[in-house]
């Protein structure tokens, strides 16, 4: 899917917010920000963000957050590796797989809620496919992957 440059940077950033806001829902910088108002309504897009940037770089770098994140894409890197794998490291890669499925539900709602009535978004009709994709990818770019 491509998205014109109007929209793609914004829409990075809204799925990276969302990631750091579904894996870290207690950090600092979400404490002292409200999305909706902050964020969304601001004059400039995302100007919090910039203007708050050490804090939103501080969770984005987050050890916890980022291994979190691995842990969620282990599933999908090493999918092949499992099925030879004993039964112990089957039901260890089943539990990690349900815990994708939850951090993918968690970030449908969070994005739907937060940003998907954002006024550059609202005419790109994401389906719930492609905001998982987009969840996935924002993983794989936590991990530097």
């Amino acid at each position: 899917m491509y998205f014109s440059d109007k929209h793609s940077n914004s829409l990075r950033l809204s799925f990276l917010i969302c990631t750091l806001l579904t894996l870290a829902p207690t950090d600092k910088f979400f404490q002292k920000i409200n999305l909706k108002r902050d964020i969304l309504l601001g004059g400039e897009k995302y100007d919090y963000i910039l203007t708050n940037f050490e804090s939103f770089y501080a969770c984005l770098n987050k050890v916890s957050v980022r291994r979190f994140a691995y842990i969620l894409i282990r599933p999908i890197l090493f999918e092949k590796e499992i099925y030879s794998q004993e039964m112990n490291v089957k039901k260890e890669f089943y539990s990690q797989a349900l815990l994708l499925k939850k951090y993918l539900k968690k970030f449908k709602f969070l994005y739907k809620y937060y940003f998907f009535l954002d006024e550059g978004n609202i005419n790109l009709n994401l389906t719930d496919k492609e905001i998982n994709l987009f969840a996935i990818s924002s993983l794989f770019l936590l991990v530097g992957i």
